[in-house]
């Protein structure tokens, strides 16, 4: 059990009807037990950690404060933080509100009465709708319920005897991601409690004997995205359980699952793939890495050697993955390196590889360590807010492509890049992965919704990633925006379709750009670390025609005039060249608007594309007229 919590003592603010909608950047904050404050960095393109400075909100009166649990709304609009000893107006344990500046920089909220909790809050976790919020009251033996008003303000729910534990000291809640079940570490039962989440915040137990014991005390809680698996850490191990649709659990036997030492908060990235953890392996801490199977079991990942050392530090406690998922955090209580009487706290920073693995960031002392006597506890990130779509059309009569322009999409963070944009024109052709800029040809007038989905270089768009304690993605319906357009018809002709006198290709895409040629078709494997097997090509046409695929690709050559030829032993002497060549060409009929194409490389039913790189020319002829040619390059592997 860990010492008791003493008073976190701040200033108070005034109004907050002015604060953004949330923070621009991902900011990470981490509670500092020695010096009673909450130390803020934001996270740079890199992953590397500046410190915020912080006037208003994030120094305390009472030195002798600790507080420990802290999260973040899904929102990224309030900072919440586990305080055991009041705030000078209220006593007993209680629940701090923050609201996040534009800067990242914190102001309290001031709290008359509503933020009571049990004795000795430590972990904490927002609900996915961001409308509660659960603590773990290790003292009492309770489980404090609040809700979440617009400002940040907080409402306790009331709870009796159904949020008591017996003399289990809790110390961490997670949330289901669909937020109807809380689960809350047992530590002293050696077990996980079951509570199911009422529309109102309300908490019912949910029975769950032996299959929620833990072979030892379990410490921290992660939940996968899918909400279909809870991770606890145990003693040596991350304990695995599946999620029923009650919300009971069964445990998952993993053998592979076993950690150097004591593993304490485990940290699921927001893909689903990887999980990670803080390890206490005296003299050096770890984060040892695990890749997620489909059946919920862990594969330990080898990077940094066995294990990831954190810098110079022996207590690692909190732990976090970016909203991004390219980067991890971990708070250590203790620096090593200083031969002095207090503690210091240090922050350690990684980069994850595409496999999981993971590499060290530096961090300089005077960047990552902030203040003396500065010990760090819990730790949180506020999370993506998802894209916002926005586009521009400019319709052209019916048989020419009208033009659509996405530029104006933005990602909410400098972390992130809008990545992907998936159109839908409205006359039932889409272009899934398609161009900033595309354009689309309606083969008859009148009038269409065209919407625009936007995707981020995290993976965030329109549905929310939740990973037991706050979001890791706040999609929301602003990554998708519809127009409704008017499509003329051509001057002097009727209201139905038309054709052209020249056929025209449009929006040659791709679904990949890296694939494996093969004989099947292409199949969907989202733990495969292979390139997939295979693309899909999409254009759309006016009219209907006689396309043809013609595949080039290039090779070193001798020069021989003004042309570039293969290499023979009598031109071997000239000046070295890189030619063009055709690897194969197929031709097929396709129809007037949208055509896909699956393709897995093979050109005929005896040839197959070899691995490298290609150039793919699409031409249409109809009528004995011929289309400008579109073209394309990928890219076949053989692994």
């Amino acid at each position: 059990m860990r010492g008791p919590i003493l008073r976190l003592l701040l200033p108070l603010l005034g109004s907050f009807l002015l604060l953004p909608a949330g923070a621009l950047a991902s900011d990470v904050y981490a509670t500092s037990t020695s010096d009673a404050s909450i130390s803020a960095f934001s996270v740079g393109m890199s992953g590397a950690l500046s410190p915020i400075a912080c006037t208003t909100g994030c120094e305390t009166e009472n030195k002798l404060s600790e507080p420990e649990g802290i999260v973040a709304s899904p929102n990224g609009r309030f900072v919440f933080v586990a305080n055991s000893n009041g705030n000078g107006k209220v006593a007993g344990g209680i629940i701090e509100a923050f609201a996040v500046g534009a800067g990242g920089e914190l102001s309290p909220i001031e709290c008359h009465s509503g933020c009571s909790a049990g004795e000795q809050p430590v972990g904490l976790a927002v609900s996915p709708n961001g409308q509660f919020l659960y603590s773990a009251d290790a003292q009492s033996h309770t489980v404090s319920p609040f809700s979440i008003a617009a400002d940040g303000l907080l409402s306790p729910i009331a709870c009796g005897s159904e949020c008591e534990l017996s003399n289990s000291t809790p110390e961490d809640v997670a949330i289901s991601p669909n937020g109807r079940f809380l689960y809350v570490n047992e530590r002293e039962e050696d077990r996980i409690a079951v509570f199911a989440i009422a529309g109102d915040g309300s908490l019912t137990k949910v029975p769950c004997a032996s299959a929620c014991a833990t072979l030892s005390a379990p410490e921290g809680l992660a939940v996968s995205p899918d909400g279909r698996f809870l991770y606890a850490a145990v003693t040596r191990e991350i304990a695995v359980f599946e999620i029923g649709a009650g919300g009971a659990l069964t445990p998952i036997p993993c053998p592979s699952c076993g950690t150097a030492a004591n593993p304490r908060t485990p940290a699921i990235s927001p893909n689903g793939r990887f999980l990670y953890t803080t390890n206490n392996n005296l003299p050096k801490s770890s984060i040892p890495a695990f890749e997620i199977q489909s059946d919920g079991a862990l594969t330990p990942i080898v990077s940094c050697g066995s294990y990831c050392n954190t810098t110079d530090g022996t207590d690692p406690e909190g732990l976090v993955v970016s909203p991004s998922g390219r980067f991890v955090y971990a708070s250590d209580r203790e620096d090593v390196l200083l031969a002095k009487s207090y503690e210091r706290g240090i922050m350690s920073a990684f980069a994850i590889g595409s496999a999981g693995e993971l590499s060290e960031l530096e961090c300089p002392e005077l960047t990552c360590a902030i203040g003396e006597n500065t010990g760090f506890f819990g730790l949180t990130i506020t999370p993506d807010q998802g894209p916002a779509a926005a586009f521009s059309d400019t319709p052209a009569p019916a048989g020419s492509p009208s033009t659509f322009n996405g530029s104006a999409s933005a990602a909410s963070s400098p972390e992130t890049t809008v990545a992907t944009y998936d159109w839908s024109f409205g006359d039932g052709a889409s272009m899934q992965g398609g161009a900033a800029t595309p354009t689309h040809i309606y083969s008859a007038p009148g009038t269409y919704t065209v919407t625009l989905t936007v995707t981020d270089s995290a993976g965030c768009s329109t549905q929310l990633t939740y990973t037991g304690q706050t979001a890791s993605c706040n999609g929301s319906s602003a990554a998708s925006a519809s127009q409704t357009i008017t499509v003329p018809p051509v001057a002097g002709s009727g209201p139905g379709p038309i054709s052209s006198l020249r056929p025209l290709i449009t929006g040659l895409s791709q679904t990949q750009k890296l694939w494996r040629a093969g004989k099947a078709p292409a199949h969907i494997s989202s733990r495969s670390k292979k390139a997939p097997l295979g693309s899909t090509f999409s254009f759309e046409l006016n009219e209907a025609a006689s396309v043809t695929f013609e595949f080039t690709t290039t090779a070193p050559g001798r020069e021989h005039g003004h042309s570039c030829v293969a290499e023979t032993r009598k031109n071997k002497a000239k000046r070295r060249c890189t030619r063009t060549i055709t690897a194969g060409a197929m031709t097929f009929s396709a129809h007037s608007g949208a055509n896909k194409v699956v393709f897995d490389g093979r050109i005929s039913s005896a040839r197959t594309l070899a691995p490298g790189s290609y150039t793919l020319i699409a031409t249409a002829t109809a009528s004995g007229e011929r289309s400008v040619p579109a073209k394309l390059r990928f890219t076949v592997t053989s692994a």
